[in-house]
């Protein structure tokens, strides 16, 4: 249920691993929800009517708002043509992620490294629960992940 040396994660878990997990500022902090504003209100208002009854809606909910962010905080500097490939589509969630971490504004990156690479999980089941029709994503596999998505979601909210 944890990863190496996360301590921190292991009460985390135990803490809402239950049949009755609720949305509430211990699992998602006011302040981050403060900070993502009226541009991610559906998005909360979602994830407050599945997080706890459905993994698989959780955790492409979940994606959806790291999806946003990254696009809505390089839009919001200027950036978005970054997202682009050489043909003017959209590039795809892994290569946000990896454009999250090597450019940078005011000589800050939008994301950590390391945090880049521990939502790895969040985009994985992301993409099972939109993509793969022959298993559900379950809550027990997202919970061990929010502390690795609340700290994607509190850094790229800074740059908002």
């Amino acid at each position: 249920l944890t990863r190496k040396g996360s301590k921190g994660n292991y009460k985390y878990v135990q803490k809402y691993v239950s049949k009755d997990i609720l949305l509430n500022d211990e699992i998602l902090p006011k302040s981050l929800i403060g900070d993502l504003g009226t541009d991610f209100q559906n998005e909360i208002n979602d994830l407050h009517l599945n997080f706890g009854r459905s993994g698989t809606c959780t955790a492409f909910l979940l994606r959806k708002i790291l999806e946003k962010l990254i696009f809505l905080s390089f839009a919001k500097n200027n950036l978005q043509e970054k997202l682009k490939d050489s043909t003017g589509d959209f590039v795809g969630l892994k290569t946000m992620i990896n454009l999250s971490t090597s450019l940078k504004v005011n000589g800050k990156q939008f994301l950590m490294p390391r945090t880049a690479k521990e939502i790895e999980g969040t985009k994985f089941l992301g993409d099972t629960s939109a993509h793969n029709p022959l298993t559900n994503v379950k809550m027990e596999t997202i919970i061990p992940q929010m502390p690795f998505i609340i700290t994607a979601y509190e850094e790229l909210s800074k740059k908002l």
